[in-house]
């Protein structure tokens, strides 16, 4: 996300006042990446909708996809609101993610998980903000862990650019 974005929005250093990160934050950022509080919807690659870690078996799968391979941007999440790790999280304090999918969205998961601040609660009372492809954005409950079998249908279908639409 910084490489991408960065060089536009010329932001990386400035902590958590960046726009990769939520106001609402107030946990330590205590890792070797800069603070981010937003990951990239991962299925998002080229080749696109091929779950990470094998889309980095494709010499261009760590590359985003053209937005004309998107078939319905307004209805796919392009950034979503992660989860930080703890204290005792190898990855470092406040690590969130550069890219995932629904298992990374803040309060996916149903009870409290070791590693992962407040995985079982959205950042915003029962809500997450997520960006769609489009640009609008957008407030809503994350699926939750034992509930969503992932995107399955188009009618639930919010993190596939192409698949299922």
């Amino acid at each position: 996300m910084e490489a991408g974005f960065d060089r536009y929005l010329k932001c990386q250093d400035m902590g958590r006042k960046s726009v990769y990160c939520c106001p609402s934050y107030a946990g330590e950022f205590r890792t070797q990446w800069s603070p981010r509080t937003y990951g990239m919807n991962s299925f998002l690659r080229e080749p696109p909708d091929i779950a990470y870690p094998q889309c980095l078996n494709y010499p261009t799968g760590i590359t985003g996809i053209r937005q004309s391979r998107i078939k319905a941007p307004s209805s796919t999440i392009l950034l979503y609101e992660g989860m930080p790790a703890n204290s005792g999280n190898p990855l470092g304090e406040g690590y969130v993610y550069r890219c995932g999918n629904w298992t990374c969205v803040r309060g996916f998961y149903s009870i409290a998980q070791v590693h992962w601040q407040n995985a079982d609660k959205p950042w915003h009372r029962s809500f997450n903000n997520y960006l769609m492809c489009d640009g609008h954005v957008v407030a809503m409950p994350p699926e939750k862990y034992g509930s969503f079998p992932g995107p399955t249908s188009p009618a639930n279908n919010l993190w596939y650019a192409q698949r299922l639409r």
